[in-house]
């Protein structure tokens, strides 16, 4: 296909660098542009990939109705049947599929794609896709098996000398860690040998996650100052990006961490305004975990009524997004 295929590819290559910089909308554009070049060149296999790849970048963009909406058009049969093209469209299908709490049915779909990748033997799909089901796991609670996952996939990055692509799988394990009931002692070591490959290599999301998760275990060695100085600079990279969903979440940690060092004003307000951000990116998990460190602050300030209603707005938002060990959380924190 010649230049509409380098075409092609160059705007799938300018794409997937505007989503490791946080600016998914320019993503979906250049793959609106590159997907209408492939069908005018009748690169239908391109066509299909790309607009699997726009599915993933509306996602990020929180532009859930034009996603569904494009997953639903489906490619002619003879073209979805392609090992590729059907291990993206389930990646882009498990993607849904979480959003909507399907938790069995995305992980299925990804089980399969990973195994379409592997007999392809192509061992960076295949890394890409166990990253989804780890961090899939971990969103449906699954801890233990998040842990399995992302162990698993780290290995197989390192194997293949390519740590840059496990650092997702490393940063989920450490999260799952820290919702096990037995965390190792060693995970601020373990964390501090994947922090320079986030600075370095890592997407504006891996690099939050990796300085969030920074905070959270020096909070947990009970160095309070340093995980807020730590949360705070999660905050302003995150706010330094157009994704409201980074911005929440790195806000509930500032909150957090402020409740722990008894600055309860500060960490009501904090949490309050993370809760905002939250309820923007329509982020249940995000929300409810800002709720609980309000309803913490506020019973610390002695507003009890205020601090059920928070609390049990908390394990409300928990429960709808599945995540019923929050809901416990939330619900012991009622009790």
């Amino acid at each position: 296909h010649g230049l509409p295929g380098v075409a092609v590819d160059a705007l799938r290559l300018d794409a997937a660098v505007a989503r490791k910089q946080g600016d998914p909308r320019a993503a979906v554009e250049g793959l609106q542009t590159a997907a209408a070049a492939a069908r005018r060149a009748g690169m239908t296999v391109q066509a299909a990939l790309v607009d699997a790849e726009t599915v993933l970048a509306l996602a990020d963009n929180n532009e859930w109705s034009a996603a569904f909406e494009l997953q639903n058009q489906q490619p002619s049969a003879e073209v979805a049947s392609l090992p590729v093209v059907a291990a993206a469209r389930l990646e882009s299908f498990a993607v849904l599929s979480r959003r909507s709490h399907h938790f069995d049915a995305a992980r299925k779909a990804l089980r399969e794609a990973v195994e379409i990748h592997r007999a392809r033997a192509d061992r960076v799909a295949e890394l890409g896709g166990l990253t989804l089901l780890a961090d899939l796991e971990l969103a449906a609670g699954a801890v233990a098996e998040a842990q399995t996952v992302a162990r698993h996939t780290v290995d197989l990055a390192t194997q293949l000398q390519r740590r840059d692509l496990g650092l997702s799988a490393a940063l989920t394990e450490l999260r799952a860690r820290a919702l096990s009931t037995n965390p190792a002692s060693d995970e601020l070591t373990q964390l501090q040998r994947w922090l320079p490959v986030a600075e370095q290599n890592g997407s504006v999301a891996q690099r939050v996650a990796a300085l969030d998760l920074h905070a959270l275990w020096l909070a947990r060695a009970a160095r309070l100052d340093e995980a807020l100085a730590t949360a705070q600079r999660a905050a302003e990279l995150a706010a330094s990006q157009p994704l409201i969903r980074l911005r929440g979440k790195a806000a509930v940690r500032v909150a957090e961490i402020l409740q722990q060092q008894g600055k309860t004003h500060e960490a009501l307000t904090a949490a309050q305004r993370a809760a905002e951000l939250a309820r923007q990116a329509e982020d249940r998990v995000a929300h409810s975990g800002a709720m609980l460190t309000a309803g913490w602050a506020l019973r610390s300030l002695g507003r009890h009524d205020e601090s059920l209603l928070a609390l049990g707005h908390a394990a409300s938002e928990a429960a709808v997004a599945g995540r019923h060990d929050l809901a416990a959380n939330a619900g012991f924190s009622l009790g």
